[in-house]
């Protein structure tokens, strides 16, 4: 949304103030609003979801072993040239 509306703002701007300074005033504002919502997030060093994967079935489990005894693949009958 915000590189749709982007140009189309700045467009007005430019078109309302006959010059850039205020898009380039606007543009970096929105920048440093973002850089300060980045700050603003949680930090990665705490962990969000703790033994998530404890109740994933077992055959997706990390580390899990593949099952001794496996069901035998259906093969597929063999194909035939097209002789034309």
């Amino acid at each position: 949304v915000g590189m749709a509306t982007g140009s189309l703002v700045g467009g007005q701007l430019i078109d309302l103030t006959n010059g850039f300074n205020a898009t380039i005033a606007l543009s970096l504002i929105l920048s440093l609003t973002g850089v300060v919502s980045i700050f603003m997030l949680p930090g990665t060093n705490r962990q969000l979801l703790p033994d998530w994967e404890k109740d994933l079935p077992p055959e997706v489990q990390q580390g899990a072993q593949p099952n001794a005894r496996q069901e035998p693949r259906a093969e597929s009958p063999p194909s035939r040239a097209n002789s034309g």
